[in-house]
């Protein structure tokens, strides 16, 4: 058995030259697609619907921007923050339904599935893109240019309401809210503020600000108790003496010393003249002792006379004495006013330490309600102060939110502004007949080689000498011509 030939060398000519033979022997899978395929791109060109795009421009500027000055009052849009938010508003049934219902896509009466399809087109229609931070591009695809323009205004007037929404849906929601906390705020305050006046006003003499003089003054009452205790010992050791004294010079008793004086002597000028049995000795005798037991009586009676019996003595002594065409004696007469000068100093100073003793006890009292007083007056100052700052910190938001919201009406002309308004389209951007025929061109002779390139990996017939060397492994002598029969 020969081995099998190896492939001869081939040239570049010789390559070329079996490219061109191939081409040729697949010359209409060739031909065919470059000419069908332009004028089914031309067909293609003049059937295919043509596509309009209107498209508009606009700035979103970030309120620093507009005034760094004022930066810290301002809500910025948070376009980077909120981009895919935004453009999923953008296509969402909130925005695109009120764009069907403002330019009557659909008439009134059509059906929610009407409706809805015309959504769904016009959000399958409609692109948006941001260019950098503060740039927004909005596309709208149509197959007609008219109201093309009219439409996507109508969405970017929509999509501008709810780009800068939270803004102002944030501040009002903040000024009702805020409004509400302060009025509550300010009647937790006030409530606290007059409890703690009424606390103040009903404990005036216990607070701790008055705890020192409250101290010196219980140590001055005290001191003054003291001195009037001592005082009214004194006086009702005078009183006491002045009484002794004046019990033995009584008026009373002395009428009766002198009665029993005179009976004394009766007696001593009738034991002269008779017995002791004698009956006037033993009358005289019996009226003495009763004189004697009746002065021992009225001397242990003396320690408690009262201001009326001093009354009635001096009125006794007066009377006796202008009975008798006798004067009153002055010395007893001045014995018992000093007594009731004595008693009168006496009941004062007992009225006094008795009062100053009720006052030490209340500034005891008061000293000693110290503490639970000045517990009580701290926590309702607490209150009060967190009560304060807490309607002070919502007054100053409050403020802010209101200054916030003039200035985001302030700003609002100039925070969105139309770079590039849209217009009603001039042209399609559907490409013209002439791309589509050059496409098809290409396409055809792409099509076409790629055919002709399989077939001839397909085919397995033999049409060269080198193909029968190589299957045969034995070089080729001759090639007989193909011999046709006679007619």
């Amino acid at each position: 058995m020969t081995a099998p030939l190896a492939l001869p060398r081939r040239s570049v000519g010789d390559i070329l030259h079996l490219i061109v033979s191939a081409a040729w022997y697949r010359r209409y899978l060739l031909c065919v697609p470059v000419v069908v395929m332009p004028l089914l791109a031309g067909g293609v060109s003049l059937l295919l619907p043509k596509s309009y795009d209107a498209r508009m421009v606009m700035l979103v500027q970030e309120p620093a921007k507009l005034n760094p000055f004022l930066n810290d009052l301002a809500i910025g849009p948070n376009l980077k923050d909120r981009k895919e938010g935004l453009i999923s508003l953008l296509h969402s049934e909130h925005i695109l339904g009120a764009v069907v219902d403002d330019q009557k896509l659909v008439s009134p009466d059509s059906s929610p599935r009407v409706r809805d399809d015309a959504i769904r087109t016009l959000s399958g229609n409609l692109t948006a893109r941001t260019v950098g931070g503060d740039l927004i591009e909005l596309k709208l695809k149509g197959q007609s240019p008219k109201g093309l323009d009219r439409i996507l205004a109508s969405i970017a007037d929509r999509f501008v309401d709810r780009l800068l929404a939270p803004e102002r849906s944030s501040i009002e929601g903040s000024v009702t809210f805020l409004d509400r906390e302060i009025a509550e705020k300010r009647r937790l305050l006030s409530s606290a503020e007059d409890e703690l006046a009424t606390f103040k006003q009903k404990n005036a003499d216990k607070l701790p600000e008055l705890y020192t003089a409250n101290v010196q003054r219980l140590t001055g009452l005290q001191r003054t108790l003291e001195e009037k205790q001592f005082d009214l010992s004194a006086a009702q050791a005078a009183f006491d003496d002045l009484r002794s004294r004046l019990a033995s010079t009584n008026p009373v008793i002395t009428k009766m010393e002198e009665q029993i004086v005179q009976v004394s002597g009766e007696v001593a000028l009738l034991r002269a003249r008779y017995t002791d049995d004698h009956s006037d000795v033993q009358a005289a005798l019996r009226k003495l002792r009763r004189l004697e037991d009746e002065r021992r009586a009225l001397i242990a009676a003396a320690q408690q006379l009262s201001p009326e019996d001093v009354e009635r003595a001096i009125d006794q002594v007066a009377s006796n004495a202008t009975a008798s065409g006798r004067a009153a004696a002055p010395l007893l007469v001045s014995q018992m006013q000093r007594l009731e000068d004595a008693r009168t100093r006496r009941d004062s100073l007992t009225r006094e330490v008795e009062g100053l003793k009720q006052s030490v006890a209340d500034a005891k009292q008061s000293v000693a309600d110290y503490g639970a007083i000045e517990l009580q007056q701290k926590r309702l100052e607490r209150a009060v102060f967190a009560a304060r700052e807490t309607y002070d910190s919502l007054a100053k938001r409050y403020d802010m939110a209101r200054i916030t919201g003039a200035l985001g009406r302030f700003e609002g002309p100039e925070r969105v502004k139309m770079i590039d308004p849209p217009t009603e389209p001039s042209a399609p951007t559907t490409p013209p007949a002439i791309l589509f025929i050059l496409a098809g061109i290409a396409g055809g002779i792409g099509l076409g080689a790629a055919l002709a390139f399989l077939a001839e990996l397909a085919d397995s017939s033999l049409r060269r000498r080198e193909q029968v060397e190589i299957g045969l492994g034995v070089p080729l002598l001759s090639r007989l011509p193909r011999l046709t029969s006679p007619q």
